[in-house]
């Protein structure tokens, strides 16, 4: 009977595991002058660009009041879909707007007005790799405007490490207990 109980527990510990394990388990998020910049996958194939306390920055975008263009790039994917309010435009960011660069980068422009939480969400087709492509973290770049549309600020471009969340976490500790389980029943039998 406890050998029944013992494999019924383990099964229910390995189903647990495997719940977790589905869980995305990254997101990539950096802060910058006060400005919390998060990219996640969300639910599909839709990539979420989330910027959170713009509106209340004190550094140089503390006078931004619209987010003029932004781009992409190493993230794996194949094509990526414009934001609400945003167009599709060629090239890579830089003090120019949408111009220069090379395949696999996406970039865009629009006038979205600023506030304390913007949640910019674009489709996309092939891999979403938010660790990286090949050695690269994805890279993001941002570009802020005042009223009069003109730069306010640094043009934000960095790379956007990838930070566990907590399913990494408690996936990592229900493994861990799973092995001391099995290590405490061995000593148990010897």
């Amino acid at each position: 009977m406890k050998s029944f109980q013992v494999r019924r527990l383990a099964l229910a510990v390995a189903a647990s595991v495997l719940a977790l394990s589905s869980v995305t388990a990254s997101a990539n998020t950096v802060t910058f002058e006060g400005v919390t910049i998060d990219l996640s996958a969300g639910a599909g194939s839709t990539l979420v660009l989330t910027l959170a306390g713009v509106e209340s920055s004190t550094g140089t975008w503390a006078d931004a009041t619209f987010l003029d263009a932004f781009s992409l790039d190493d993230i794996g994917v194949t094509t990526l879909s414009a934001p609400a309010g945003f167009a599709a435009a060629a090239g890579e960011l830089n003090a120019d707007g949408c111009t220069g660069g090379g395949s696999g980068k996406f970039c865009f422009e629009g006038h979205s007005a600023v506030s304390d939480l913007m949640t910019l969400t674009m489709g996309y087709t092939g891999t979403l790799d938010l660790s990286g492509v090949g050695d690269l973290s994805p890279h993001l770049k941002l570009q802020f405007v005042d009223d009069a549309g003109g730069k306010v600020g640094s043009l934000f471009s960095a790379d956007v490490p990838a930070v566990p969340e907590p399913e990494s976490y408690a996936l990592m500790l229900a493994g861990l207990g799973v092995v001391g389980f099995v290590a405490r029943r061995r000593q148990k039998q010897a």
